[in-house]
């Protein structure tokens, strides 16, 4: 069952990253809307980055498998797979993708650090092949 609302709050979610131009714009969006507070969080930091290496993996770069949350010096890690919200991301991207709808996966992928490096390095003349963990705040 959990699952399930995690899709949907997803779908929710990054239809909001399509359409919303701030993340207090989204936060207000999923909340009026019913969706908990700590799985808004999830959802704001986790989506782009579900997105990015559903994305950028076709092209051969390497995502990690973990990310860091908590403050600097005592960070822990955690896996992506435990995530739901980060699969049901996932999943979402290749739906859309097999959908053919680029622009939409585009304007998810303009939340995404991750995305934005990569294509800063790109601009750079650089040929990205892996990232390293990325640290997703404070999320419990």
């Amino acid at each position: 069952m959990k699952d399930k609302l995690d899709t949907k709050w997803v779908e929710l979610a990054a239809v909001d990253f399509v359409h919303k131009h701030d993340m207090d714009e989204i936060e207000v969006s999923l909340r009026d809307r019913g969706c908990p507070g700590s799985l808004v969080e999830r959802l704001l930091v986790l989506i782009p980055s579900a997105f990015a290496a559903e994305h950028y993996e076709a092209d051969g770069i390497e995502f990690p498998k973990t990310f860091l949350v908590g403050p600097a010096g005592h960070y822990n890690e955690r896996l992506y797979a435990d995530e739901p919200v980060y699969m049901a991301a996932r999943r979402l991207a290749a739906r859309w993708k097999e959908e053919g709808r680029p622009s939409l996966i585009g304007r998810v992928l303009d939340w995404s650090a991750e995305a934005e490096g990569i294509e800063k390095a790109k601009t750079a003349g650089l040929a990205p092949t892996r990232l390293a963990a990325v640290h997703h705040g404070f999320i419990a």
